[in-house]
């Protein structure tokens, strides 16, 4: 009889990219222990790229507000604020979208090893472990092979 997996199991996430470029997915029930580590050290890294890509855009949104620029400020009233400040509303634009992106890689990151662990409850009885350690002893899919 098939094992029925939580839906939250069933949820994929990316474990790496192919010699394409493309994102490879797979479902969180289907990993091994490998796959795992994989999925959890390759959405830290693209959170890790978003957010310092995002720091920019940050430090451009801070000194708008600083210039008592607010988001619902009629465009027109921006226009002197960005001269002063020499940027553009297409930069503002493109800064907000790589805030957004920053904020999406982080809540899949932030996702994922949060069903990682709830699929491992045997962590909390071990506060001491890793995470690969527990993935190791405790991951259902099966052991680490390296």
């Amino acid at each position: 009889m098939p094992r029925k997996h939580s839906d939250k199991l069933v949820a994929k996430f990316t474990i790496r990219v192919d010699r394409d470029g493309q994102p490879v997915q797979k479902r969180l029930c289907d990993m091994s222990g490998d796959e795992v580590l994989s999925a959890l050290e390759w959405h830290l890294q693209i959170d890790k790229q978003m957010q310092e890509k995002a720091k920019g855009p940050n430090l451009l949104i801070e000194a708008l507000r600083q210039y008592g620029v607010r988001g619902d400020d009629p465009p027109a009233a921006k226009v002197a604020a960005f001269e002063a400040i020499g940027t553009t509303q297409e930069a503002l634009s493109r800064g907000v979208q790589a805030i957004e992106a920053a904020g999406g890689a982080a809540d899949a990151a932030g996702r994922l090893m949060k069903l990682v662990l709830a699929a491992m409850p045997q962590l909390d009885q071990h506060p001491n472990m890793t995470i690969k350690e527990g993935v190791a002893r405790f991951w259902p899919q099966g052991h680490l092979t390296g």
